[in-house]
């Protein structure tokens, strides 16, 4: 029988090469890793299992073994083949059910919560082979270690998350019911992040029908942190009310009758939050206005509009950010037409014209893609700035995107804005037509097999053809 601890140093000297034989003899597919920056690991590795055993114990290497290997997981992916062939997670196991200096048992919780419990083969090999599920679970449960319960929470986290299987015996066992004693329990807020934290696990998806009151009952527990404005943690509560959304649409109204709309209008207009709190709230009312028009009238003010425009004008050496944003705000408004007139009043629509011409890419094709979506509504206050702006220069953009939707958009817009403009004014009509630029991309997309060929078609049959024929 062949230990892994006894080739270490060989291994690490060179003096070696990989063996793919575990602890006990057995062999395995991959073996260990010999990048150079993962050779100190079975080092480091070895000297925690030559302090085990308490009586022999040496704290000080101990301690210093597990900082090392937890600066190495900081710094680079989770080296989970090399630890489970050397077993490293039973030895954590052992050292455990040891007496441990405070600093020996942090570093340890740390290396269980925040790297094995935040991936899923790590996590099943800790549930086959240890209890160390169990015993977080434990500490969990009985709340007898609070110094630690940061790690305690963050590291069932993970295993909810990433494991299906523990989700459903959380729930089942009334793990779940915890949670408000701890946040209750919780005076001076410092585990307030990883409360927030355990609750999106335990929302995100799959969860069973059968626990969805029981998740219910946490919002109550969001209402209350959502006043302490601390932003990390508002972010991680929108984002949790977004995946309650999508996994229970009837939660909508809850959600409304416990306003976190309002609350979330509060925190965008509200300068002093973050960007990426801003991105999750727009993120999260995208799915709760989503079909319903009277809630996004009712969410949707001059205000908030030309705070919106704030942020983004904010923010503009961001433009790959700003390109989710722009596509939260154009599906808000465009539940609701009767909102483009209150929207052409806003900064944001100045805004959106000037950068549907010019910005970055990612910031003009949204832009153009949003005008593009309001010309379809047919609002003539709305067409009739556009032609004046001489908005048609835009399809130089948006027709030659490679996204099909996009693409479509801009297609059955310009078709709409012909047919228009072929109303109101015949020689504005006639040199839009005579445009070689604006044909060519038309007809660029007859090229194209795709869900545009149609529109492209009838575009070019009734307005280019047609002014060539005449």
């Amino acid at each position: 029988m062949i230990d892994g601890f006894q080739i270490v140093e060989e291994i690490a000297k060179g003096q070696k090469e990989r063996e793919n034989i575990n602890r006990n003899g057995e062999y395995i597919e991959n073996g260990i890793d010999l990048d150079p920056k993962f050779l100190k690991l079975p080092i480091l590795i070895s000297r925690i299992n030559q302090n085990i055993d308490i009586e022999k114990r040496n704290n000080d290497v101990l301690s210093q073994s597990l900082e090392e290997i937890l600066d190495f997981c900081e710094d680079n992916d989770f080296p989970l083949e090399t630890f489970t062939y050397f077993n490293l997670h039973f030895l954590i196991w052992q050292l455990l059910q040891t007496k441990l200096e405070d600093n020996i048992l942090s570093y340890l919780l740390e290396l269980i919560s925040y790297h094995y419990c935040y991936n899923s083969i790590a996590i099943t090999v800790l549930l086959d082979h240890t209890q160390i599920i169990q015993f977080l679970v434990d500490i969990y449960a009985n709340r007898n270690t609070n110094n630690y319960m940061h790690y305690i929470l963050d590291g069932i986290s993970g295993v909810i998350r990433y494991s299906p299987k523990f989700k459903n015996i959380f729930f089942s066992q009334g793990l779940d019911l915890y949670i408000s004693t701890i946040f209750n329990e919780d005076k001076d807020h410092k585990i307030s992040y990883e409360i927030v934290v355990l609750i999106k696990s335990v929302i995100l998806p799959p969860v069973s029908d059968l626990y969805y009151s029981k998740i219910l009952s946490f919002l109550q527990i969001f209402t209350t942190l959502l006043q302490y404005r601390d932003y990390d943690i508002i972010k991680t509560i929108f984002t949790s009310l977004r995946h309650l959304i999508q996994l229970y649409p009837q939660s909508k109204q809850t959600i409304v009758q416990q306003n976190f709309q309002i609350i979330a209008q509060h925190f965008i207009l509200d300068t002093n939050t973050k960007f990426k709190t801003i991105k999750s709230i727009l993120y999260f009312l995208r799915f709760l206005c989503d079909g319903n028009s009277e809630l996004t009238q009712s969410i949707v003010t001059l205000d908030l509009l030309n705070a919106i425009y704030r942020i983004l004008s904010e923010n503009d050496d961001i433009p790959d950010q700003l390109n989710y944003l722009l596509i939260d705000i154009r599906n808000i408004l465009m539940n609701n037409g009767n909102l483009i007139p209150l929207f052409v009043q806003s900064n944001l629509f100045q805004y959106t014209l000037e950068s549907a011409r010019q910005s970055s890419f990612f910031v003009s094709i949204q832009c153009c893609t949003t005008l593009c979506q309001m010309i379809l509504t047919g609002n003539n206050q709305l067409i009739d700035i556009l032609i004046e702006n001489n908005f048609i220069e835009c399809y130089s953009q948006i027709l030659d995107c490679d996204e099909v939707n996009i693409l479509s958009v801009g297609l059955m817009s310009l078709q709409y804005l012909l047919d228009y403009i072929s109303k109101i004014s015949q020689p504005l009509y006639e040199n839009i037509c005579s445009q070689e630029w604006l044909h060519e991309l038309v007809t660029d997309v007859l090229l194209l097999e795709n869900d545009a060929y149609e529109i492209a078609s009838a575009i070019n049959i009734n307005h280019f053809v047609r002014k060539l024929n005449e």
